[in-house]
Order: structure tokens, then sequence, then C-alpha cells
């Protein structure tokens, strides 16, 4: 159902985490038709925010910038 969607969807996974593999999360974003996706190396589940503080508030505002004019999908 994904692939149906209109609103855009921000995929934030790392390479690192050990409780869903990012080849799964990549494959699953493919099918947004309106999306953002950041790809982080050396990064842990669910702590992104604390890890890299500066550079996941700059992705969120990107996304934020993306979603209130989405004119493509990016994975960065």
């Amino acid at each position: 159902k994904i692939h149906s969607l209109k609103i855009p969807i921000f995929f934030i996974h790392s390479y690192d985490d050990k409780h869903a593999d990012i080849k799964d999360v990549q494959l699953f974003a493919q099918c947004a038709p309106s999306k953002q996706c950041w790809w982080i190396e050396q990064s842990f589940h669910a702590r992104h925010h604390l890890i890299h503080k500066d550079t996941y508030k700059e992705q969120l505002k990107s996304f934020i910038n993306y979603a209130l004019e989405p004119s493509s999908s990016e994975c960065l």
C-alpha cells in the first residue's frame, strides 16, 4: 500500500542497525512515490538523533522543505 500514499515519507536508517536490515528498508523505500532517504554510516537503531545531532537537524529541515514543495524523490 505504500506505493499509493500521496504524502512524502522520510526514511532514516543506519547500515549498522542490528534490528532491521537496511536492504529491507531500501526495498521498502523504493515503493514510496514521494520520499526522501537518509542512509547513515556509523549509527545504531533509534540513536541517530543522539549520535548525529547537527546532521539530524539538517536532514529534518531538508525533509520539511521537501514535503512542503515535493518535486522529486531523493535518497542520500
